[in-house]
């Protein structure tokens, strides 16, 4: 096993862009997309396969970092600035 593994968040939405990849590929060559301009095609999967990206590694958790340890929180008030005189 690597030091590094591969976060499964990034697994998800590797799965999710191919399998939409392949759903509208499959939808094509049965010629639900016969009379769709390619151009407007490629943007609807381009956005289908951003949103469903998003969602499925929203929802997946990554066992590879620390729960609770993310972004520390805001301080409030002024911060203290060391000035050298």
């Amino acid at each position: 096993m690597s030091k590094n593994p591969v976060s499964p968040k990034v697994t998800a939405a590797a799965l999710a862009a191919a399998v939409t990849t392949i759903v509208f590929v499959v939808l094509g060559i049965f010629g639900v997309f016969d009379e769709v301009d390619p151009g407007a095609l490629a943007a609807l999967e381009g956005a289908v396969v951003t949103v469903l990206t998003f969602l499925l590694a929203y929802e997946v958790a990554d066992e590879n970092r620390e729960q609770g340890k993310g972004v520390p929180p805001r301080r409030r008030g002024r911060k203290e600035v060391s000035r050298p005189y």
